[in-house]
């Protein structure tokens, strides 16, 4: 950490100086101990690193090192740690504490960084899905992600997370693997005196500054004691073979990939709440409308403070409200889940078999209760008629069942005797 302070410090804009891969040694230096130069909480060291990066990004850019025209094919072995440079931009943007600038509020202020964090992963994501570098699993949420499908299903989202560990975690292993092999190799060539400086005497003699050879040793250590975790300084001499270093190089931008997509989705997230909250620290800033009552007091009772908003102590008990609220919600949703875990996945029964044998024989007895209704109707009718009416309605009656059977003979349902029916 002292010395990724030195070499920050040392040069702080960046302009000129080292060359480029010299540049991106320090930008993995940076990358590699991110957490701890975020700890630290050293607003300007954290503004010297980005300068950094923005820079190295800068140099990757004008020298044209990328070509909107090219695939995978033709992207050579050195160039593919270059991908990672925004990547690394945008993971130190979204994780930098705010620093607040006069009369700039703290939500403005984060939604620059955030937007900025925002622009380089989108840069960085598009680059890999143009020299195809996204990965199966990569491919499949960047696509669904562009299409704008929405938020994935509970079974969708857990799904995505098992198979994005599994991958993480295989990726993790074949770069420590190779990282293995790499120093195995470069500890063997010193011995022997067959390879010497690697990056270090590459970086001093290109640059010629101290500045240089500082970048070069950070790359070499940080690679050295976070092999696999999306970056490094370059290969040594002789450790790997072209086709082996290729291999390393694309399993770290793969392996990037997974970490920008999660990163993306909850940058999102934070800018959308950041840009609510800037327009209602704005809305605060600009003082009470000409309709506001003027004074300190409300009419209703209550403290104000001098810009017509509430005061400390309504804020406070504002804000135990809305923590017991949300404590409520949180507790039943909870004892929501634990009643969920082991309920079934069919629909349960809603009565039991008593009460359905209740139903049952209840209806039954009200069927059996119309039916006897509507034979005593039928035969107070019959009874009100005389013979001759009696006699007429029988006649009326069966002429009617012998129509019927001349139009429908037996055996004329049975499709069996009708084949051209």
């Amino acid at each position: 950490m002292e010395e990724l302070r030195t070499m920050l410090i040392s040069n702080p804009n960046w302009e000129g100086g080292p060359p480029l891969s010299v540049l991106y040694s320090g930008c993995y230096a940076v990358y590699a101990q991110q957490d701890r130069l975020v700890a630290s909480k050293d607003l300007d060291l954290i503004d010297s690193a980005i300068a950094l990066i923005s820079r190295t990004h800068s140099v990757v850019e004008s020298l044209g090192v990328f070509s909107s025209n090219e695939d995978r094919d033709d992207l050579a072995t050195a160039d593919i740690k270059y991908i990672l440079v925004p990547f690394y931009l945008g993971s130190l943007l979204s994780a930098a504490p705010v620093r607040i600038d006069g009369d700039i509020n703290a939500s403005a202020t984060r939604l620059i960084d955030v937007n900025r964090a925002a622009a380089a992963l989108r840069t960085f994501l598009q680059r890999c899905e143009q020299y195809d570098l996204l990965g199966a699993l990569g491919q499949t949420v960047y696509e669904a992600a562009a299409a704008g499908t929405g938020a994935m299903d509970p079974a969708a989202k857990r799904t995505y997370k098992v198979e994005k560990f599994k991958r993480e975690k295989s990726l993790n292993a074949a770069l420590g693997a190779l990282e293995a092999r790499r120093l195995a190799a470069a500890a063997q060539e010193r011995e022997d005196g067959g390879c010497s400086g690697g990056l270090r005497a590459s970086g001093t003699t290109a640059s010629g500054s101290a500045d240089a050879a500082t970048l070069a040793s950070l790359g070499a250590s940080s690679a050295a004691a976070a092999s696999g975790g999306g970056g490094g300084s370059g290969g040594v001499c002789g450790a790997l073979d072209e086709e082996e270093e290729r291999r390393l190089w694309v399993w770290r931008v793969e392996l990037a990939v997974l970490q920008a997509l999660d990163l993306q989705g909850s940058i999102r997230q934070e800018g959308e709440l950041l840009q609510h909250a800037a327009e209602r620290e704005a809305a605060a800033a600009a003082g009470p409308g000409p309709s506001s009552s003027s004074g300190n007091a409300r009419p209703g009772g209550g403290d104000v403070d001098c810009n017509g908003g509430p005061g400390a102590a309504e804020k406070a008990e504002l804000m135990a409200r809305l923590r017991t609220i949300c404590r409520d919600l949180d507790g039943k949703r909870r004892e929501q889940m634990r009643q969920d875990v082991f309920k079934p996945g069919h629909m349960l029964p809603t009565m039991t078999v008593e009460q359905a044998g209740e139903i049952e024989g209840r209806e039954a007895m009200e069927r059996e209760e119309r039916q006897r209704r509507q034979e005593e109707k039928e035969r107070q009718r019959r009874a009100a008629l005389d013979s001759d009416e009696e006699d007429a309605e029988d006649k009326a009656r069966q002429r009617a069942w012998d129509d019927w059977r001349d139009v429908h003979p037996k055996g004329y349902g049975n499709s069996k005797l009708r084949p051209c029916g």
